[in-house]
């Protein structure tokens, strides 16, 4: 097994090229369930009354599918929400949303401390501005079980599937300097609920 000095030295598209195929691995074995903060996204919607969601970096589809069975029951009312994940087994699951769709609910879980270093500012903008009123995060401080592997589930680097392991503060700063951006760059504010592992 490689070091993960080595991963790291890795060019930054070869790194992504490894990740993709740790991911399929994980998504055809149904690793990524999803629905680990199912009840809390369908308390803030029944709470605040969303009609519009979109589960960022859904995996399998879990809490897409889950949400889709109780919210009706919890809030007496159909609420659209919508599943997206670039690795994803099912096509419609891939389907990005429209650039400039927005959703009065976006939940991100587990997926922040998935993404390369160099990718986290594209994807934490895309979050915000995807964003109507309010995005929800749970964001793992910590080392993944599950490593970077091959497409027979080989661990071939010793990296965890975290790549972007942080303490806290990095994220609560990084998330205060995109607040900031999208005031300055759209002249609006959303709510955050961030939640850490």
């Amino acid at each position: 097994m490689k070091t993960q000095e080595e991963w790291e030295a890795l060019p930054y598209e070869e790194r992504k090229r490894l990740l993709s195929i740790s991911y399929t691995f994980y998504h055809e074995r149904k690793f990524f369930g999803g629905t680990a903060n199912s009840l809390e996204v369908l308390n803030l919607i029944k709470k605040h009354r969303y009609n519009t969601h979109l589960d960022y970096g859904t995996g399998t589809g879990g809490l897409f599918v889950y949400t889709n069975r109780r919210i009706l029951d919890m809030s007496g009312r159909k609420v659209k929400t919508r599943p997206y994940d670039p690795y994803s087994t099912s096509e419609e699951y891939r389907m990005k949303p429209a650039e400039d769709e927005r959703f009065d609910l976006v939940s991100c879980t587990d997926v922040l401390e998935h993404i390369l270093p160099e990718d986290i500012d594209d994807v934490l903008w895309t979050l915000v501005n995807h964003t109507k009123k309010m995005l929800y995060c749970t964001i793992a401080t910590y080392p993944a079980s599950k490593m970077i592997c091959d497409e027979k589930g080989k661990d071939i680097y010793n990296q965890s599937l975290h790549t972007l392991v942080r303490p806290k503060k990095w994220w609560l700063d990084k998330f205060e300097a995109l607040e900031q951006k999208l005031y300055d760059e759209q002249n609006r504010w959303i709510s955050m609920d961030l939640r850490f592992d």
